[in-house]
C-alpha cells in the first residue's frame, strides 16, 4: 500500500497527484496483514439438517415477531415438508447435503423455499458451519441479508448461540451506485412514501453507499466518479501501491466482514463473474483477483442458489461476449478506439499491436463496405422461399465462417456430399485448402515433397485470387478477383447464376476465416494491456479474453469456441451499418451441473454440496433453464396425467405463399417475424391435443408417487421430449415412461433414474439438446 507522502494515478488520466499526510497512526504503508483472511473450511462429504430440527427453528425464529400474522415461518415450512417427495419415499426426513453434487429442489412458486433457505441459514450458524447463499439480484441479497441477520441476532440474544454471528451481503459497490439516480421515483424522504429502497427502519441502499478520503487529497480541479476512485491504481515512480484507507474504507468492509461471516449472501451476477478486487490472505498466503465463486467454495461448507434455473441463464450469457469491428457510426467500434488510445502506450507495446490490430480493421472495414455497396453478401438464395424467410435482406442473421459450407461443397464438388449423411473429411481438406497460407503456420506440403490429403494443384489459381483479398498491399482486388473466379469455375459450374454464388461464398468465407485467425492473435496480444488503463483495450479484453465460465471449462459441447459475425442497420447503411462479431465459448451446463463436484475441485480443490431452488429447473429442451442435475426433492404442483403434449410440425396453411412449409421465428428476419406469429398463433390451437379416456384417471385425495408430476409442466409448451444426452455416454440412463403412439406423457420423475452426473474421471461433457420446435424468440447468437 501506499507510503505518507506524494503519489500519483497510473491510468493515463493526466497528473492527478495525491498527497497523502502523515498521522500518528499511519506513518508507514501497510503490509499484507493489513488485508483481509480467509480460510478455507474442512471438507465435509454431507452435511445432514433433519426436518425436525429444522422446524424447531423456524418456532423458534418466528417467536421474535410480536404479531401473528408475521409468525408463519413454521407453518409455511410445515407444509413444504408435507408434499415434498424424494425417491426414497413420500416424505422427506432429512435434506442430505452430498458434497460433490448440485442437488436440484423443485418446488412451485409460493410454497416455501426463501423460508427453507432462511431456516437453513440460522441452522447452519447453530452448528458453528458457514453456508453461501446466491440470490437473483442485489434486492434480493440485501432483503435476504436483512432477515437472516435479524434471526442471528434474536438467537444470539435468546442464548441460543454462544457468540454473535453475522450475514453479510456481498456485493459489488459499483453495480448499486447509481440505483438512487436511475430510479427516483422510488428514492423518497416522505414516511408514507418510503419507496422501493427504504422499505426498513434503515434503508438497503446504506449498505451501497461510501465515501472517499483521497477526494480532498488530490491536486486539482474535481473529483473521481463513484466507483472509478484510485484505489488500487497508484504510482510512486516505478512502483505500484494501493490506497492506504482500504481496511477502513466501507467500499471494501463487506469483504472483512465476509470473512468472519457465518452467513454470505450475494447475487448471481456477483458470483458468476464477480472478484474480491482487494488481495486476500487465502490460507495464510497473500492473493490478488480472488473470484467470488472461488471465495465462497473455499470458505463455506454448503452453497445454496435460489432460482438456479435463472443462475443458468446468466451464466448462458456471460458465455457469449461481443465486440463491433466496424461501424459507420463515427468512434463506435472497439479496435478503431483502440488504435487511437495505443498511442498513449510506450512504442514497443504499440509495435507489437500494430499488426494485429491494423489487420483486424483492414478485414472488417472491407468486408463491412463490400456488403453496404453489394459487393458481397452473407446470406444468399435464388428460391423465393429464402427471400420472403429473410424479409428480402441478403444479410439477416449470424453468420459463421463455415456455416455454409455443405453448400460451398455441392457447388465446388457436385455429387460427392450425400444429402443428410456427414461430408467427408477429404472434402473439407479440399475446401479449406483453399484458402490462403499464413507464413507461421505449418507447411501444408512439408511432409516428402507430396500435396497433402485435400490439395489440388488444379485449384492452385483459385487459392492465389483469394490470397490477394487478404493481403491486398493498397489495392483493392475484388472485383478483379471475382472476374478471374468467373473463368476459373465456369468448367466446373458452368450455370452463371450458381457461379455467382459460389464465388460469393468463397470470398465472404476468405474473409470470415482470416478474421477468426486475427482475432485470436489479438486475443493473445492485448493481454499484456490488462492494467493499461486503457479503456478500449478494457473493452476488447471483455470481448475477447475469457471471463469466469471460460476459465473452467473453456471448450462448448461442440469442442470448439464458436465465432458468429452479423451486418446490422443496413436500413440506413450511410449512417447506421455496422458489423459486429459475438463469440461463444464455455459450457454453461456442465458449470452449473457440476459446480459442487468438477467446478469446485477445479476452483478450490474441495468437493462442496450445492443445492438449488427453483420451480422451472426440470424443464426438458428448455435450453437456458433446465439443469442438467438430479432433482433430488420435488413437489407436485399437477394432478396426475393431466398435461399430455402431442408432437406436431406447424406448417403455414392454405393460401400463403409458404404453404406447406415449417412456421419458423428463430432465424427469421424481423420483418417477417409478425406474420409468422400470425400465422402460428391459429396453428397452434388447431393442433393443440384432445384428451384421451387412456389418459383421465380418478382425482385421488393425494397422487401416488408413480404418477407424481414435476412442477415445472405447463399448458404453454408446445412440444417436448424427455432426453438426456448423456445417457448415450454413460451407464445411468435418462428415460421416461413409454407413451402411446403419436403421443408423449409427461415423465415420472419419481420412478425414473435421475442423471447424477458423468463418472469419474469426468471426461465427457454434457449439453441439452437443440430445440427443433418453432418457439417464439429472437436470434440472438450465432448459434441461432
Amino acid at each position: 500500500m501506499a507510503d505518507p507522502e506524494d503519489i500519483r494515478d497510473r491510468r493515463g488520466m493526466g497528473p492527478r497527484k495525491t498527497r497523502h499526510p502523515r498521522l500518528p497512526d499511519f506513518t508507514e504503508a501497510p503490509d499484507h496483514s493489513a488485508l483481509p483472511d480467509a480460510i478455507t473450511v474442512p471438507y465435509r462429504p454431507d452435511i445432514a439438517p433433519t426436518v425436525k430440527e429444522l422446524l424447531d427453528i423456524a418456532a423458534l425464529i418466528e417467536r421474535r415477531y410480536d404479531d401473528d400474522e408475521d409468525r408463519y415461518l413454521h407453518s409455511t415450512l410445515a407444509r413444504l415438508f408435507d408434499e415434498l417427495r424424494c425417491d426414497a419415499s413420500d416424505t422427506v426426513e432429512v435434506l442430505q447435503l452430498i458434497a460433490g453434487r448440485t442437488q436440484v429442489l423443485n418446488a412451485p412458486t409460493g410454497t416455501g423455499k426463501t423460508v427453507l433457505v432462511r431456516v437453513l441459514a440460522s441452522w447452519f450458524a447453530l452448528r458453528g458451519l458457514r453456508i453461501t447463499l446466491v440470490v437473483p439480484d442485489v434486492k434480493a441479497t440485501l432483503a435476504t441479508a436483512w432477515d437472516i441477520s435479524a434471526d442471528l441476532a434474536f438467537l444470539h440474544e435468546d442464548e441460543h448461540l454462544d457468540r454473535p454471528a453475522s450475514c453479510v451481503p456481498l456485493m459489488s459497490r459499483d453495480a448499486g451506485r447509481n440505483a438512487p439516480s436511475s430510479t427516483p421515483h422510488s428514492y423518497r424522504e416522505e414516511s408514507t412514501l418510503p419507496g422501493e429502497w427504504g422499505k426498513r427502519g434503515a434503508r438497503d441502499i446504506d449498505n451501497l453507499a461510501y465515501g472517499c478520503a483521497q477526494n480532498k487529497l488530490l491536486d486539482g480541479a474535481g473529483t473521481y466518479p463513484p466507483g472509478q476512485e484510485n484505489c488500487l491504481t497508484l504510482q510512486r515512480g516505478d512502483t505500484f501501491a494501493a490506497c492506504p484507507w482500504i481496511p477502513r474504507c466501507d467500499k471494501f468492509a463487506p469483504v472483512y466482514d465476509a470473512c468472519d461471516a457465518a452467513v454470505v449472501v450475494t447475487n448471481h451476477h456477483h458470483f458468476i463473474d464477480g472478484t474480491l478486487k482487494i488481495g486476500v490472505n487465502l490460507d495464510g498466503r497473500p492473493t490478488r483477483g480472488l473470484t467470488v465463486r472461488e471465495f465462497a467454495l473455499r470458505t463455506s461448507h454448503a452453497v445454496i442458489i435460489d432460482e438456479i434455473d435463472q443462475f443458468q441463464s446468466n451464466v448462458v450469457n456471460k458465455c457469449a461476449t461481443t465486440i463491433v469491428l466496424h461501424s459507420r457510426r463515427p468512434w463506435t467500434s472497439a479496435p478503431q478506439k483502440f488504435d487511437t488510445d495505443s498511442k498513449q502506450l510506450p512504442i514497443r507495446v504499440e509495435s507489437s499491436l500494430l499488426n494485429s490490430v491494423s489487420h483486424v480493421r483492414l478485414m472488417a472495414e472491407f468486408l463491412l463496405l463490400s456488403i453496404c455497396h453489394g459487393a458481397l453478401h452473407l446470406t444468399i438464395g435464388d428460391d423465393d422461399a429464402t427471400r420472403r424467410r429473410s424479409g428480402g435482406s441478403q444479410n439477416a442473421g449470424w453468420r459463421l465462417a463455415h456455416g455454409r459450407d455443405r453448400e460451398l461443397i455441392d457447388l465446388l464438388f457436385p455429387g460427392q456430399a450425400i444429402e443428410g449423411q456427414p461430408i467427408p473429411e477429404d472434402l473439407y481438406g479440399r475446401l479449406d485448402s483453399l484458402l490462403p497460407g499464413r507464413y507461421t503456420a505449418p507447411s501444408l506440403g512439408a511432409a516428402g515433397g507430396k500435396a497433402p490429403v485435400g490439395e489440388d494443384p488444379e485449384w492452385d489459381d483459385v487459392r492465389r485470387a483469394l490470397e490477394a483479398l487478404t493481403a491486398p498491399r493498397g489495392q483493392d482486388f475484388l472485383d478483379l478477383v471475382k472476374l478471374e473466379l468467373h473463368g476459373l469455375l465456369t468448367p466446373s459450374i458452368p450455370d452463371p447464376r450458381r457461379r455467382s454464388r459460389a464465388i460469393n461464398l468463397l470470398v465472404v468465407r476468405g474473409y470470415l476465416k482470416e478474421l477468426d485467425a486475427c482475432l485470436g492473435t489479438l486475443r493473445d496480444h492485448v493481454q499484456q494491456l490488462r492494467h493499461s488503463g486503457l479503456s478500449s483495450a478494457h473493452r476488447i479484453l471483455e470481448a475477447v479474453h475469457p471471463r469466469a465460465i471460460n476459465s473452467i471449462l473453456p471448450l462448448g459441447m461442440l469442442g470448439r469456441a464458436i465465432t458468429g459475425y452479423r451486418v446490422t442497420g443496413m436500413d440506413d447503411k450511410e449512417k447506421a451499418a455496422e458489423l459486429s462479431a459475438q463469440n461463444i465459448s464455455g459450457d454453461p451446463h456442465t458449470y452449473v451441473s457440476e459446480l459442487g463436484g468438477l467446478v469446485a475441485l477445479l476452483t478450490a480443490r474441495v468437493e462442496r454440496p450445492v443445492i438449488g431452488l427453483s420451480a422451472t429447473a426440470y424443464f426438458p429442451q428448455a435450453i437456458r433453464e433446465h439443469v442438467h442435475a438430479p432433482v433430488t426433492w420435488w413437489m407436485t404442483d399437477a394432478q396426475a396425467r393431466s398435461i399430455v403434449t402431442q408432437s406436431h410440425t406447424l406448417t403455414y396453411g392454405p393460401g400463403h405463399a409458404l404453404m406447406g412449409e415449417p412456421i419458423r421465428i428463430a432465424g427469421t428476419h424481423p420483418k417477417g417475424k409478425p406474420e409468422a406469429l400470425i400465422e402460428l398463433a391459429p396453428a397452434s390451437t388447431s393442433k393443440s391435443p384432445k384428451r384421451s379416456r387412456n389418459y383421465e384417471a380418478p382425482t385421488p385425495p393425494r397422487p401416488e408417487p408413480a404418477s407424481s408430476l414435476p412442477p415445472t409442466a405447463t399448458n404453454s409448451a408446445p412440444t417436448w421430449q424427455s432426453v438426456c444426452p448423456a445417457a448415450k455416454a454413460s451407464t445411468t440412463a435418462c428415460a421416461s415412461p413409454s407413451p402411446p403412439a403419436n403421443r408423449t406423457a409427461m415423465p415420472d420423475i419419481s420412478r425414473r433414474r435421475t442423471w447424477r452426473g458423468p463418472s469419474r474421471p469426468r471426461s465427457s461433457r454434457t449439453s441439452p439438446p437443440t430445440a427443433t420446435s418453432s418457439s417464439p424468440r429472437s436470434p440472438s447468437s450465432p448459434a441461432d
